[in-house]
């Protein structure tokens, strides 16, 4: 087992910050039991973990069923993972992407009538893990015995929906759908995307611009706007075989009036000083031993503040990207990216820092899990 495997390097007395922050939940939980095999000092408690899960998932589920009505959605996807889970925690693989459960949620027959809703649901279960449809239209005019016309009217459904970009047959199509939802979609910026994407992508203003007659500052604003859109709208979703072994890192919950941002601490083990060697030291034990075993109490004090900062940290940008983002927390929609640098400098924190805070971190929220990065666009180099 994994735990049980020795480090090849002492790991050092003092562990930064950074290290501490960059580390997604099972890397940490890892780092606490590498760190445990060197230092006599660290008391490590850890319950089991499937049903510490699963106490755990109940626990909260509890929870969520006293507050506010706008969890229910969060409640019974925990009770339909409890439901569903064996001993092994396997996931039938005909089991359908949260993507796809997502965006059928926006429909309805009521709404669209029968057939149109079909057709629509094929489409859906048609998207890839990006939400393109890789189905040919033709092929779905024959499938339902319609015509073009029929089938490129549920395609505008579909393309209607949520997230922005959903339902797309290539990048370019991608990209202009999410220019029209944010009303940006003016006839310079649709033809970058239809003529110049791979010059966009190479940092090629300058030439742009010279090819379309705009000035400098006027492309680099285009090339920034289009740049801010999201390549892949699939991305923010994954499988549900894949989040049965997903552990986010913060669970974000509606309460009446504000949001509570719960760290998932219980996923890592509990760590505290042992009591014999603490004793030890304040005897007369020698200079030698004492400086060892005051080195050993000093890294786990390091880790220690290390952890409770990196908890600090996430609750902290966290609260900003909900406070940025009040929409999409509350109806799943209308997601805004946010900048890493502009964040990092409204809050006062070291943009390295914002980076590795943020890279391989997940949060769990009314609509899913989703990585902390799918909150940001990508900031230019």
């Amino acid at each position: 087992m994994a735990e049980n495997k020795k480090i090849s390097e002492p790991l050092p007395e003092h562990v930064p910050l950074e290290v501490i922050v960059r580390m997604s939940t099972e890397k940490l939980k890892e780092y606490i039991k590498q760190m445990a095999l060197e230092n006599p000092l660290i008391d490590m408690k850890e319950q089991d973990f499937p049903v510490s899960q699963m106490q755990e998932r109940k626990r909260k589920i509890e929870w969520l069923n006293q507050v506010d009505d706008s969890n229910r959605v969060y409640s019974q996807l925990e009770k339909d993972y409890i439901k569903n889970k064996d001993d092994w925690d396997v996931i039938p693989q005909n089991e359908k992407e949260d993507l796809s459960t997502y965006v059928k949620s926006q429909i309805s027959p009521a709404r669209l009538g029968e057939d149109t809703y079909h057709i629509v649901v094929y489409m859906i279960e048609s998207l890839d893990s990006r939400g393109y449809l890789q189905e040919s239209l033709e092929h779905i005019a024959e499938q339902f015995s319609v015509d073009m016309k029929e089938v490129q009217r549920c395609l505008t459904i579909l393309q209607g929906l949520e997230p922005a970009g959903i339902g797309a047959r290539d990048l370019k199509e991608c990209l202009k759908l999410q220019l029209k939802r944010c009303k940006k979609d003016d006839p310079i910026a649709r033809q970058i995307v239809s003529d110049y994407l791979d010059m966009v992508g190479n940092n090629e203003e300058d030439e742009i611009a010279a090819q379309m007659k705009c000035s400098k500052e006027e492309m680099e604003q285009y090339v920034q706007l289009i740049k801010s859109l999201n390549p892949k709208p699939g991305n923010g979703f994954a499988s549900r075989e894949h989040l049965a072994y997903l552990v986010p890192d913060l669970t974000v919950v509606k309460l009446e009036g504000y949001y509570e941002i719960l760290v998932n601490e219980y996923l890592y083990p509990e760590i505290s000083i042992n009591e014999y060697y603490k004793n030890m030291m304040e005897q007369d034990c020698g200079p030698e031993v004492k400086q060892y075993l005051q080195g050993k109490l000093r890294q786990i004090q390091d880790l220690m503040d290390g952890i409770a900062k990196r908890n600090q940290l996430l609750i902290k940008i966290m609260n900003e990207i909900i406070k940025r983002q009040e929409v999409f927390f509350f109806t799943g929609k209308r997601l805004k990216r946010l900048r890493k640098t502009q964040l990092a400098q409204e809050m006062g924190i070291d943009l390295p820092i914002m980076v590795q805070a943020v890279r391989g971190k997940y949060i769990q929220c009314t609509w899913g899990i989703y990585p902390m990065a799918y909150f940001f666009a990508k900031d230019r180099k």
